[in-house]
């Protein structure tokens, strides 16, 4: 969890939380296809305290035992985590229209696993 400058919290959640609706903007229903189906459910969300409202974002890799801090510029950058995400870089940049998202490197990646990540 991160409380940005922007007065939003980021939260990430390997569970996931599940959505009314998929990224695309179509429904999620109580059917066995959509319960099993991933863009159902959101790993990370974005809530804006001074509204009350929560946007999901999507996360490509397992970020349980993840760490992270925020660079000058305000991005929240997020290291590690578990199976496909342990050796991992992320980022995060607020944006003013809600279509931001997190992107991570293909490229660079944590060179020293443990069991989990310590930034500094």
């Amino acid at each position: 969890m991160a409380l940005t400058h922007h007065n939003t919290v980021i939260i990430s959640r390997p569970l996931g939380y599940r959505l009314r609706r998929r990224h695309n903007g179509n429904r999620c229903t109580d059917s066995r296809d959509d319960i099993a189906d991933s863009s159902c459910y959101a790993h990370s969300v974005e809530y804006d305290i001074s509204s009350n409202k929560v946007w999901p974002l999507r996360l490509y890799t397992d970020t349980w035992f993840s760490s992270g801090f925020f660079l000058s510029n305000g991005t929240l950058l997020q290291t590690g985590g578990y199976g496909s995400g342990t050796r991992r870089i992320r980022y995060y940049r607020t944006c003013g229209d809600r279509k931001c998202d997190w992107w991570q490197s293909e490229h660079d990646r944590v060179t020293v696993v443990g069991w989990w990540n310590k930034d500094i």
